[in-house]
């Protein structure tokens, strides 16, 4: 049920770019143009699919 709440918000925001679910490491990656902003993709995440979102940064090397 999460999920399909996370995909449906994810396909109906506008400035997403393309995502990825990952159920086995339980995360989500996550492309966003520049019209929207990481605030707005959190709180929409979290009110609409009562998960708390993490920003997650990788280094030059592709570690995190």
């Amino acid at each position: 049920e999460n999920r399909h709440k996370l995909d449906e918000t994810l396909v109906r925001t506008k400035g997403i770019i393309s995502f990825m679910v990952d159920l086995e490491r339980k995360r989500c990656a996550v492309r966003v143009g520049p019209n929207l902003s990481i605030k707005t993709l959190v709180s929409k995440i979290k009110n609409t699919c009562g998960m708390k979102p993490y920003l997650v940064i990788c280094n030059s090397d592709n570690i995190e």
